[in-house]
C-alpha cells in the first residue's frame, strides 16, 4: 500500500510542471554511493526518491515558486532512506533546484542562493550516518573540488552555503537561516527533542520557499507523537479531508488485510512493503518473522504502526464492508448515534438505517496546529435540525457529557420519544461494542466508505474488563469519537429493527 495524493487531488496538480527530473539528473551526475555494496559507484536515486522528488518540485508556472514545502515519507526499515536524505540534503546545496522562466523551455534550474541546510536526527549517532553519507557523496564523487568537508558541516568553496548536522538531544537551535530541513528517522524525535524539530522548522519560514523534508519508518503512537501527527495530517490531505497542496504524504507499508501467519501472505506483505525497494529480497525480509517479537517486524518491515494495545477489528475487515454509492433517500427511517466533545477531541453524528447501514451526518475535528479551538456548537445544532427534517428520525442517541444544554433544547423541539441519553458506560457500551463487532466481522453490516470514520475505526484499541470490553484510544491524537458514534448509531438502529413495528423492507434500497 502506498499512501500518496488521491487521483482527483493528482489530476488537479497535473498542470504544474516540475523541475525534479532536472535535480534526479544532477544527482545521478555529481553524486556516488555511500557506505554499503555499491560504495563510490555512480549514485541510483531509489524508486522512493524519484517520486518524493518529482512530486516535490512542482512549481507554479506563472510565480514559479515550488508548491510543496513540507514533506512525510515513510518507508521500510533497508529502503536507503538515509542515503537517500542525505543526497536531497546535497541536491538543496548545491544542485539546480530553483524554477525560472527558461526551464519550462527546457533550461536547467538555477541554484539556490545562499544555500542553509542543516541535517538532523534525534541522536548524534543518527544525525552523523546521515551525514557521514553526504560527506563520502561529496568527497568520493564529482563534487569535491566545489565543497569543503569539516567533522560536522560541508561548506560551499565558490560561494556562501554550507550543510551541517544537528541532533535533536544537543538542544534548541535558535538564530540559524535555513533554506532547507532533511530530518532523520523523525519516530525517534520525541518528548522534548521535538522542540528542535519545531524550532528549525518555523526559521525555514524566514527564508523564501523553505523546504522541510522527514523521513521515517514508522513508529509507536504512544511516544513518536511527532511523527505521528504528520501520519495523521497526510492521511487527511490524501483523503481530501484536508486541501493542503504544499504538504507530500508518500507512506509506503503492507496493506492490513494479510494473515502474516501464513507464509503465502507474508511474503506477499513483505512485497508489497518494499515496491519501492526493488534490491530488497522479501523472501529474505519474510524469514525475519518468526526471529523477532512480531509488532517489531510489522513496524521495521511492513512499515505499520504498532500500538500497546489491542485491536478492535481485524485487519481488512472494514474495508470490506464499504457501500460507497448507496443512498439514504428522504424520508428513510433512520437511527443517529452521538458522541461529543467540547474543545481537543471530535465531535461526531452518525446516522444508521434499520438494515444497518452507516453513514455520515457531520463530524468536527479540531484542525491541525488550532489553538483554543472549541466545536462549533451552533453548527452542530442545525446539523441535527437538518437531519431530523431529512429523514424520518427515529431516534438521536446522545451521550449527554458536555452537551447537556443542547440535549435539554433536542427534547424540547423533536420530543423525549426520539432524543434519549446513551452515556457511555461500560454496561451499556460493552454488548453494543460487542454487537457491532459480530455484525463487522459476519458482514452484517455496511458503510459509506467515509474517511474520517475509517480512520477512528483503525485508531480504536479494546479495553478489556471482567464481562466485555469497550474502546479507548492509546494516543490523544487517535480519535474514535466517530467509531463510538457509529457503535450508538448501529446498537439503536438494530434494537429499533428488532423491536419495533417498523416495516424494514420499505426502506430498503
Amino acid at each position: 500500500m502506498t499512501t500518496t495524493k488521491t487521483r482527483d487531488q493528482e489530476s488537479s496538480t497535473s498542470k504544474h510542471p516540475s523541475i525534479g527530473e532536472f535535480v534526479l539528473a544532477w544527482m545521478r551526475d555529481k553524486l556516488v554511493h555511500a557506505e554499503g555494496d555499491l560504495y563510490g559507484k555512480r549514485f541510483e536515486p531509489p524508486a522512493w526518491l524519484c517520486e518524493a522528488v518529482n512530486q516535490t518540485y512542482r512549481f507554479d508556472r506563472h510565480t514559479f515558486r515550488r508548491l510543496v514545502d513540507r514533506v512525510v515519507v515513510g518507508l521500510p526499515k533497508g529502503c536507503a532512506k538515509t542515503e537517500g536524505a542525505a543526497a536531497w540534503a546535497l541536491a538543496e546545496l548545491a544542485g539546480p533546484v530553483v524554477a525560472h522562466p527558461g526551464v519550462l523551455e527546457g533550461e536547467w534550474p538555477l541554484l539556490r542562493q545562499s544555500p542553509n541546510v542543516p541535517v538532523g536526527a534525534a541522536s548524534y549517532e543518527q544525525a552523523r550516518l546521515c551525514f557521514g553519507a553526504a560527506a563520502v557523496m561529496v568527497k568520493e564523487g564529482e563534487l569535491d573540488p566545489w565543497c569543503e568537508v569539516f567533522e560536522n558541516r560541508i561548506q560551499l568553496v565558490d560561494r556562501p552555503g554550507r550543510l551541517y548536522r544537528i541532533a535533536a538531544e544537543a538542544g534548541t537551535q535558535d538564530g540559524s537561516l535555513p533554506t532547507a530541513f532533511v530530518a532523520d528517522e523523525v519516530h525517534e524525535w520525541t518528548g522534548r527533542k521535538r522542540r528542535v524539530h519545531t524550532v528549525v522548522g518555523n526559521s525555514l519560514r524566514k527564508r523564501a520557499s523553505g523546504l522541510e523534508i522527514n523521513i521515517s519508518t514508522a513508529g509507536d503512537p504512544d511516544t513518536s507523537d511527532l511523527l505521528f501527527e504528520l501520519y495523521e495530517y497526510g492521511r487527511k490531505v490524501n483523503s481530501g479531508e484536508i486541501d493542503d497542496p504544499s504538504f507530500l504524504f508518500i507512506w509506503q507499508a503492507a496493506s492490513d488485510g494479510f494473515d502474516l501467519s501464513d507464509p503465502d501472505e507474508l511474503l506477499a506483505a513483505t512485497t508489497e512493503a518494499y515496491r519501492l525497494a526493488p534490491w530488497i529480497d522479501p523472501e529474505r525480509i519474510a524469514g525475519r518473522y518468526s526471529q523477532i517479537p512480531s509488532h517489531e517486524f510489522e513496524r521495521y518491515h511492513l512499515n505499520r504502526w504498532v500500538t500497546a494495545g489491542r485491536s478492535w477489528l481485524p485487519p481488512g475487515v472494514w474495508d470490506g464492508l464499504t457501500a460507497a454509492g448507496r443512498d439514504v433517500p428522504d424520508g428513510t427511517p433512520i437511527v443517529m448515534g452521538f458522541d461529543g466533545s467540547y474543545s481537543g477531541d471530535s465531535t461526531a453524528l452518525w446516522g444508521c438505517t434499520l438494515d444497518g447501514h452507516l453513514f455520515k451526518v457531520g463530524v468536527w475535528e479540531r484542525p491541525p496546529n488550532a489553538k483554543d479551538w472549541r466545536v462549533p456548537r451552533n453548527e452542530v445544532d442545525a446539523r441535527v435540525d437538518e437531519a431530523f427534517q431529512t429523514w424520518d428520525v427515529l431516534e438521536l442517541a446522545c451521550d449527554p457529557s458536555r452537551w447537556t444544554l443542547f440535549l435539554d433544547e433536542w427534547v424540547d423541539r423533536y420530543g423525549d420519544d426520539r432524543v434519549l441519553e446513551y452515556p457511555q458506560a461500560r454496561p451499556k457500551m460493552a454488548p453494543a461494542t460487542a454487537k457491532f463487532y459480530d455484525a463487522a466481522v459476519n458482514e452484517l453490516l455496511t458503510h459509506d466508505g467515509d474517511a474520517s470514520l475509517a480512520r477512528h475505526v483503525a485508531n480504536a484499541t479494546i479495553k478489556e474488563f471482567p464481562g466485555g470490553y469497550v474502546l479507548q484510544k492509546d494516543h490523544p491524537d487517535r480519535k474514535i469519537d466517530a467509531a463510538i458514534a457509529a457503535v450508538i448509531a448501529y446498537d439503536r438502529a438494530t434494537w429499533r429493527r428488532d423491536e419495533s413495528t417498523v416495516d424494514v423492507q420499505v426502506m430498503i434500497v
